[in-house]
């Protein structure tokens, strides 16, 4: 055995074994403590970040590539990365675990959609390492979030920890503003904790808050330009921007704020001449003012696309195409108007209550939408009252409206009340009859097919006695299923953390 110095810049020994001659004890206890060594070395401490670092990040902790390596379960894969902030280990468990269901959380037709996963980590990942205000508020919005989906009340530690995170969010949002800096104001990781600042407010029920942050959102989408905003930023966050100027409108009544009817760059996505005769069996289309009728025209397409992409996964539409179809359907909607209580003015309002849980709604977040709530109301007293549209046109538009009011029982009895009649005068004696008729207008079954079974049963009833529907959509159950795969969570049920952070569930 022969021994020598490796010119590595330390002391380190290099030792060749020749021969088999017998090892020196001493050598071979030398031999095994590097071998252990080695073994052990990717057990590798946590390192800790100085105070004075918070804010900073060096270049190789932004690098795409590492945060498109990070594990969305184990907390030990978090170890080796410098975040905006110092934060909770737990807090980055639940960021990360509720990135990788937020798909299936925001969008209740997730399924029929092909998942982009093209720079979705970099998008949402990269702020957490460069912006504390984005870290933050990504803290609190996981945490409201999983209170909401699982019905827990968070602990008076775990609330003071939400309002110490939310305070830091927004005093360093109100720092920034003040410096008048517009790069720094108008970049994209402030306008995305804007819209986590959104989605907290929502999910914590407050509703005002929520909408003076969509508000304060597209007052700096249009301050940076629209165009420049959809045309460079991640196609995520441009969904999210469209989807919020949505959001403003059904809850004030407002026309979009950052494009008018002209200037829409999404055209809609129009069927076959012939799907569309073959599809009409009410002649609404032809019943309809044409800006109307063009609009129908492409959310009966969607509808149809997304019944068969329930059916056949190889169907399935691209996330580009949903945006396409929400944007170029719901920004002409909301900047049509007709006369009150017509059947343009109607239809439009109906159209409108199908789009808010298809494109809008989250299956755990649920509002009452101010505005919209209020005329699409009075719109179905007028159809309860009158006889001026058909009774198949009366039917439909019964059914949507039972979709949107589950939250009032008194109304939605009455709807139940008039749908009784109805059917009876149609001769409507079971579910496949009345589907057939609500599919030969507009009806997405994977959504709608389950509460609207469960108000056919309400209205078949000989007591008359209504029910109480609930927004459990098919699908919900896998995000369950994936929320429970954490290695720390049954049921989401949190262990103590550090700083006792507890969670009681509330039954």
């Amino acid at each position: 055995m022969a021994t020598g110095k490796r010119n590595t810049g330390t002391d380190l020994p290099f030792i060749v074994s020749v021969g088999q001659a017998k090892v020196d004890p001493a050598k071979r206890k030398f031999i095994r403590s590097h071998v252990m060594r080695g073994k052990n070395r990717t057990k590798e401490p946590k390192p800790q970040v100085n105070s004075t670092d918070r804010t900073g990040l060096n270049a190789t902790s932004s690098s795409s590539s590492e945060s498109q390596s990070i594990s969305r379960w184990s907390c030990s894969k978090f170890s080796g990365i410098r975040f905006a902030d110092t934060i909770e280990p737990a807090f980055v468990e639940d960021i990360f675990t509720l990135l990788s269901v937020s798909s299936k959380a925001m969008f209740l037709l997730d399924q029929c959609i092909i998942p982009n996963e093209d720079g979705f980590l970099q998008a949402w990942i990269s702020p957490l390492l460069s912006d504390p205000a984005y870290l933050h508020v990504a803290c609190v919005t996981s945490q409201a979030f999983f209170d909401n989906y699982a019905g827990r009340t968070p602990s008076a530690e775990a609330r003071r920890q939400e309002f110490t995170s939310f305070d830091k969010s927004i005093r360093i949002l109100s720092k920034r503003i003040a410096t008048n800096d517009r790069s720094e104001v108008l970049a994209e990781s402030n306008l995305m904790t804007v819209l986590l600042l959104s989605g907290y407010s929502y999910a914590r029920g407050d509703h005002k808050a929520a909408h003076q942050h969509n508000v304060a959102l597209i007052k700096l989408v249009k301050l940076k330009g629209t165009q420049e905003t959809l045309r460079y930023s991640p196609k995520i966050l441009v969904q999210e921007i469209v989807r919020t100027d949505f959001c403003i409108c059904y809850e004030n009544g407002q026309r979009p704020a950052l494009f008018t009817y002209e200037a829409i760059p999404w055209p809609l996505i129009l069927p076959p001449t012939d799907v569309i005769s073959s599809r009409d069996a009410g002649h609404i289309e032809s019943r309809l003012d044409p800006k109307l009728s063009s609009v129908w025209a492409a959310m009966s397409h969607f509808c149809a696309m997304m019944n068969i992409a329930a059916r056949n996964p190889t169907a399935r539409v691209t996330a580009e195409t949903f945006l396409q179809a929400m944007s170029s359907i719901l920004y002409r909607l909301l900047h049509l108007r007709f006369e009150e209580d017509t059947l343009n003015e109607t239809f439009r309002l109906a159209i409108l209550a199908i789009a808010a849980p298809t494109f809008l709604d989250w299956k755990t977040v649920y509002w009452l939408n101010g505005h919209f709530t209020l005329v699409w109301r009075q719109a179905l007293e007028t159809v309860l009252a009158e006889s001026t549209f058909t009774p198949r046109d009366r039917v439909w538009l019964l059914m949507v409206g039972t979709l949107s009011f589950a939250h009032d029982l008194d109304f939605l009895a009455r709807l139940i009340d008039g749908l009784r009649t109805l059917t009876e005068h149609c001769e409507i004696l079971t579910w496949n009859a009345l589907r057939e008729l609500l599919g030969s207008y507009m009806w997405i079954g994977t959504l709608f097919d389950k509460p609207g079974a469960g108000v056919f049963e309400a209205v078949s009833a000989d007591t008359g006695k209504t029910l109480s529907l609930t927004r459990r959509y098919n699908g919900e159950d896998e995000v369950m299923e994936l929320l429970d795969t954490r290695p720390y969570s049954k049921n989401l049920k949190h262990p103590s953390r550090r700083n006792d952070r507890e969670y009681k569930i509330r039954v």
